[in-house]
């Protein structure tokens, strides 16, 4: 029968013309259909299926043949694309101030920053691809997914999946209901393995159960807890806080998992009996989320801009909170618990950033940095600040 015969129960796809033609040209080749990465590849070739498949399903039946005819010669005309080792990929959580660090980092050298492909999971973490070489973790970025003429949603799966097949981490009990794992490079990768929860509950005896509270300090540390016991969840927070200030730190900020492979941040009311340890180690979270990028930004801005650090204090009631200095002259203001107002020849006043924001946001610029900052050209005026000050 043809390839494109009249049989309606013979439903040619995609695959089948792709194949049929590369066999027919270059039959020397050996070409398969790689269903994981959704491809046909002979050789050194390779024929991306994802885009194809979708211009060829629009296509009326009778138009299909012609259509491959013209699009598939041209293809394996070009030079072969070199091939990802998918052995060597690894999904990986990373704090998003690291792309932006990494964006800024590409500005400051006169190149054009790559974007690196990624899945948000939290406020301020994201999932992304990176290759595991023997001396180095590389991120992957468009421009290699492009010269390897696959997709980034074709690799994740294979990243996932190479990370589950590592040996496990070593889980240890350090206090009751709380457990931490130790290992290589990929234990806060785990976090986006829908099993974790299994080996939490092996590892704790069955003590630490759904919903779970997570702690990714590091690569190569994870804190967990449950998330109905308060004595668990500071025991846990005050272990990961031996680990602020340490080399390849992602996130203090403690997120929720609920068994259906979502995760959130943990948001605690100020009622709840371990408010103050959350509210502390979360604020200093915030203050080394913005201080990567801060280094970068700083110097592409010059002296003319000032970038306002975050800064950790406590409040007139005695709760710990971030705040950031709004001065003369223009400034990148931070997302902080509290401004304060600091120029020649005026005292110093401080206000919550809700109280801020509600007066002043028409002088307040949004920019596109992240973490979040507004841009502001000159204070505002002294009898406005003393109208919502505390």
């Amino acid at each position: 029968m043809a390839l494109f015969g009249k049989n309606k129960k013979d439903v040619v796809t995609i695959e089948k013309a792709v194949l049929e033609i590369c066999s027919r040209m270059h039959p020397d080749l050996g070409w398969t259909v790689d269903r994981e990465i959704d491809a046909v590849t002979g050789g050194s070739h390779h024929i991306n299926l994802t885009d194809l498949r979708r211009q060829y399903d629009k296509l009326g039946v009778d138009r299909r043949r012609a259509w491959c005819e013209m699009t598939i010669p041209p293809l394996l005309a070009q030079p072969a694309r070199p091939s990802v080792d998918r052995s060597t990929l690894r999904a990986v959580i990373r704090n998003r101030a690291m792309i932006e660090g990494a964006r800024l980092h590409a500005i400051g050298e006169g190149g054009v920053p790559a974007v690196v492909p990624h899945h948000v999971l939290t406020d301020d973490l994201c999932a992304l691809l990176v290759i595991d070489e023997a001396t180095s973790m590389v991120t992957v970025n468009d421009d290699m997914l492009n010269e390897w003429g696959v997709g980034f949603d074709e690799l994740w799966p294979i990243g996932v999946s190479n990370v589950r097949d590592l040996d496990a981490p070593t889980w240890n009990r350090i206090d009751d209901g709380v457990v931490a794992a130790g290992g290589d490079d990929y234990v806060s990768s785990r976090l986006l393995l829908p099993e974790l929860a299994e080996s939490v509950a092996a590892a704790s005896g069955g003590s630490i159960g759904l919903p779970l509270v997570a702690i990714p300090t590091r690569r190569t540390s994870l804190y967990v807890a449950t998330l109905e016991d308060p004595a668990a969840l500071a025991a846990a927070m005050r272990a990961a806080s031996a680990d602020l200030g340490e080399d390849s730190q992602i996130s203090f900020w403690p997120v929720v998992l609920t068994g259906d492979g979502a995760m959130r941040r943990l948001v605690l009311d100020p009622s709840h009996p371990v408010h103050d340890t959350y509210r502390q180690l979360t604020r200093l979270d915030l203050e080394a989320t913005y201080a990567g990028p801060s280094k970068q930004l700083t110097q592409l801005v010059g002296p003319d801009l000032t970038v306002a650090p975050v800064l950790i204090g406590v409040d007139p009631n005695g709760v710990v909170e971030s705040y950031a200095t709004w001065g003369d002259g223009e400034t990148l203001i931070p997302n902080v618990d509290a401004v304060v107002f600091e120029g020649a020849g005026r005292p110093r006043m401080t206000a919550s950033f809700a109280d801020v924001w509600a007066h002043c946001h028409e002088l307040m610029e949004q920019t596109d940095h992240y973490p979040a900052r507004w841009r502001v050209r000159s204070m505002p005026d002294q009898a406005l600040i003393e109208r919502f000050a505390r």
